[in-house]
């Protein structure tokens, strides 16, 4: 996280957080709701198929990382956009915080 420009999050989802796992959506419905905001608002870094699939079910604009999973597939499962690795993000934090992808 530190590569784009992110603090260590203060709130955190974990296995334990949730009673479903990917691809269900609880994980991000519950991240949204500890955050305050709604899943719509929310962007997803995903690499694996049901990460975008659970971040897509949620209501969430996902992002899909070429790490692992080919570029067709998260396509296939919903992500709207797909990046080779975070040195493609960029935060700004001026007005608000923008996201800018170069894709």
């Amino acid at each position: 996280m530190q590569q784009i420009g992110l603090d260590a999050p203060k709130k955190l989802v974990a296995d334990t957080s949730v009673k479903k796992g990917k691809p269900d959506p609880e994980g991000y419905e519950v991240g949204a709701r500890l955050l305050g905001i709604s899943p719509k608002d929310a962007v997803v870094f995903e690499d694996s198929v049901n990460g975008v699939v659970a971040g897509c079910a949620a209501g969430c604009t996902v992002v899909g990382v070429l790490t692992s999973t080919h570029e067709d597939r998260l396509r296939e499962a919903g992500a709207k956009y797909v990046i080779k690795d975070f040195t493609q993000v960029q935060i700004s934090h001026a007005n608000g915080l923008v996201i800018t992808l170069d894709i």
